[in-house]
């Protein structure tokens, strides 16, 4: 699979990110559309079991539903990325559980980060975003400890910014007007059904739909942030340098 990712050696645009995202999609679209529906599947299990119970949302039990939906759909997540940067022949060691955990962490961390960097006019939120999009691919193909691979990343990304930043941009956009139709349309439909927490067929079954589309959009960025990540090794030069 190594000829997806030649042709973008030095400076990279919008467009080339566009355009390997696309190629990444293609080339492991399988794995992420398993993805989308093992994660619709789950959490929409969880909170169905609950609502028929009446602990959904608001108990302690799902409380504890949402924290382990979160939980096991980031596992999924990391499943995904490892999957797509081995196909892609970017992992440089076999899938390891153990590298879960750097993995999570950096998740929380950059999350964080990120969110209250959006409080702050939204600009230093996409900065930051820009600047760590190579981390958890750091993490998950070579084992890089968080930190390392959040200064690795900060680095590798240092004279691409503003084109990953414009991506993201154009890219929520474009996420935006394929989804928020199907979604609005969805959620009108519900509350014609009843109540958020009355439990029906219809309801069930439109609760899927809207969250498979909401993790295949998932999986979908998972494709560009290895895209991103392939972009930015080409790049740099040579693949060896980054992974010596």
């Amino acid at each position: 699979m190594g000829d997806i990712l030649s042709g973008y050696l030095g400076a990279f645009t919008v467009g080339d990110i566009f355009t390997k995202t696309f190629a990444v999609f293609v080339a492991n679209w399988r794995a992420t559309v398993i993805y989308a529906v093992f994660v619709a599947l789950l959490t929409s299990g969880l909170q169905f079991g609950l609502a028929r119970n009446g602990g959904y949302p608001f108990s302690g039990a799902g409380l504890a539903a949402t924290i382990a939906a979160t939980l096991l759909s980031n596992i999924a997540g990391y499943v995904l990325v490892w999957h797509i940067l081995d196909h892609l022949d970017f992992a440089t060691t076999s899938f390891s559980g153990g590298r879960y955990f750097p993995y999570l962490g950096a998740t929380i961390v950059m999350g964080i980060a990120s969110c209250f960097g959006m409080l702050l006019l939204i600009v230093p939120g996409l900065l930051l975003m820009a600047r760590w999009s190579a981390a958890l691919p750091l993490i998950t193909a070579r084992g890089t400890g968080v930190f390392d691979a959040m200064a690795e990343s900060w680095e590798m990304t240092r004279s691409r910014m503003w084109t990953i930043i414009g991506f993201y941009c154009l890219f929520g956009l474009v996420i935006m007007a394929i989804t928020f139709p199907v979604m609005a349309g969805i959620g009108i439909i519900s509350l014609r059904e009843g109540l958020p927490t009355e439990v029906s067929v219809t309801k069930l079954g439109l609760q899927l739909v809207g969250s498979v589309l909401q993790n295949l959009v998932s999986g979908v960025v998972v494709c560009s942030s290895v895209a991103l990540f392939a972009l930015l090794l080409e790049n740099a030069g040579a693949e060896t340098e980054v992974f010596a």
